[in-house]
């Protein structure tokens, strides 16, 4: 209630009470005008799922569907407002709260990932450090698409199953021996592993 008994208020410009309403629940977000073409286009093909949570929610990320997309353009910010609409039967989000929402504009089957910290940057793009079987390095250019987390796709340049250095590559020479101090026993595909100071040691 934004009055109480006795106040003042004037016809047609004091708001009463607000009514905000829980089950379903809208969450607002925007993305930025770079991206508008993209949603656009996978608008076009079907309703977009988005993914809702809480930071530092243990639960699983509600699930919704994509609503609303604003027909213009914020000023300053080149930022465009979406909408989605989740069920919010266990009144988990509530009005006004901060939430992060990621919007599913496609799904990638059967796709390659590699953690973060194992992709570089030179001077001929993007590379990650593999580990080739006879326990030297070679260094792979590869094509990095979306991140997911703490991972990244890899498009092209890796194959599903390749072991890759996530730390220590300052200190890999490529051809040269690597020591593996931290293999990794379970990693989505392709594994990774940790180089050791080790490193580019003559062989």
């Amino acid at each position: 209630m934004l009055v109480d008994p006795g106040n003042v208020v004037s016809a047609n410009s004091s708001n009463l009470v607000v009514v905000q309403k829980l089950v379903p629940i809208y969450a607002d977000f925007t993305v930025p005008e770079l991206e508008l073409d993209r949603v656009r286009a996978n608008m076009a093909k079907g309703t977009l799922q988005v993914l809702v949570h809480i930071q530092d929610d243990p639960r699983p990320p509600a699930q919704g569907n994509l609503e609303f997309l604003d027909n213009s353009i914020q000023d300053g910010t080149g930022t465009i407002k979406l909408r989605a609409q989740l069920d919010n039967q266990d009144r988990r989000f509530w009005p006004g709260q901060f939430v992060q929402v990621r919007l599913i504009l496609a799904t990638e089957h059967n796709a390659v990932l590699v953690p973060n910290e194992a992709v570089q940057v030179g001077q001929q793009g993007a590379y990650v450090f593999v580990l080739k079987p006879d326990g030297t390095a070679e260094q792979r250019p590869i094509t990095p698409g979306e991140r997911q987390g703490d991972q990244t796709v890899v498009e092209n340049g890796l194959a599903s199953g390749e072991t890759v250095i996530r730390t220590g590559q300052m200190m890999v020479i490529p051809g040269f021996p690597v020591i593996v101090t931290n293999p990794a026993a379970t990693q989505p595909a392709p594994a990774s592993a940790d180089a050791a100071a080790g490193a580019g040691a003559k062989p």
